[in-house]
């Protein structure tokens, strides 16, 4: 009887969903704008062999101890905006993966939302909830494929009974799939992966000591990460995905990739070979269910310090992934 359930268990494992090879895109037009500038580069997302899309929008916090959180009043895109998007990815036989995230306005040295202390925690968990139930109801309205009910907010994450209780709220309005994300060093700490459908974490490790890495380097480093990131997914019984993988164009981007002002000169040669190397170190990885490559938003003229790809060479590191995956 072992034996058979050992099995049943690997068997569970290589039949997991189908794989999610996908590219992020940023919302961060305000209002009920015009679409043709986020339908171009839908198109150019599709057109690299993708399978899945993530669109991210947000609202905001003041800052990192307040208790409410609102749309913000630049950067959040209207309800019918994200609607179109959405639709318009559908169309183009992506399937979307709609992931909301929180904005820190006003924000100290080390401040970032995986640091949240809100005053109020009631009242935070209240406005958390509303600001996940109300892109739950639109991604239910929209069809989209998976929904995210948070990203990366290390100092909330030991509250397992809030987050289950946010899960079935949101079951309640949305049937897709589930997903929370992770920040890269905190994934263990979460208890709560039962609560969801799949499990998620960024990929912004840091690679190197050195600004002028080898191809050999990244993957030797990459391994040890794997290694851990395999025996704790098999801990789990479950595959996981990177939910954001991505390198500004910049010298020391394997250095430091969750970093983009460092206002280091512009290398889109290291930008390529951090992604040469993840797709070295990943491809057949039979526990990673999937990936999002962070972050098509952009412009495309190809000499930029942004995380997009559009016209760089790391684009042509994502299309051998892609390629690689069996869609194109």
């Amino acid at each position: 009887m072992k034996f058979i359930f050992a099995l049943c268990l690997v068997f569970n494992v290589a039949q997991a969903s189908p794989s999610i090879n996908g590219i992020a895109l940023g919302l961060y037009y305000k209002g009920d704008v015009d679409t043709s500038r986020y339908d171009e580069m839908i198109d150019e997302i599709a057109d690299t062999g993708a399978t899945h899309i993530s669109l991210i929008t947000l609202w905001s916090m003041r800052d990192i101890r307040a208790s409410t959180i609102v749309p913000h009043p630049l950067e959040t895109p209207s309800d019918a905006l994200l609607t179109r998007v959405i639709k318009h990815a559908k169309t183009r036989g992506l399937k979307v993966m709609l992931f909301p995230i929180l904005w820190i306005e006003t924000r100290g040295d080390g401040e970032w939302r995986g640091k949240l202390a809100p005053k109020d925690p009631s009242a935070w968990w209240a406005s958390y909830e509303a600001f996940i139930i109300h892109f739950a109801r639109l991604a239910q309205k929209a069809d989209a494929d998976i929904f995210s009910i948070g990203s990366e907010l290390s100092s909330m994450e030991q509250f397992q009974g809030r987050w289950t209780d946010i899960a079935k709220a949101v079951r309640r309005v949305y049937s897709g799939q589930l997903i929370y994300s992770a920040n890269w060093d905190h994934y263990e700490d979460v208890q709560f992966w039962h609560a969801v459908d799949l499990v998620g974490l960024t990929g912004y490790y840091r690679l190197t000591e050195s600004m002028n890495p080898s191809i050999a380097d990244l993957v030797q480093a990459w391994r040890p990460i794997k290694k851990s990131l395999r025996s704790w997914s098999k801990g789990l019984n479950k595959t996981f995905l990177f939910t954001e993988v991505g390198y500004p164009s910049l010298d020391g981007a394997a250095h430091s990739p969750w970093d983009y002002t460092t206002g280091k000169k512009l290398d889109l040669e290291e930008q390529r070979i951090c992604y040469e190397a993840f797709r070295l170190t990943w491809q057949n990885e039979k526990r990673l269910q999937g990936v999002f490559f962070w972050n098509w938003w952009g412009p495309k003229d190809g000499r930029n310090h942004w995380y997009t790809p559009r016209g760089k060479p790391a684009l042509g590191e994502i299309q051998k992934w892609m390629k690689a995956s069996g869609r194109k």
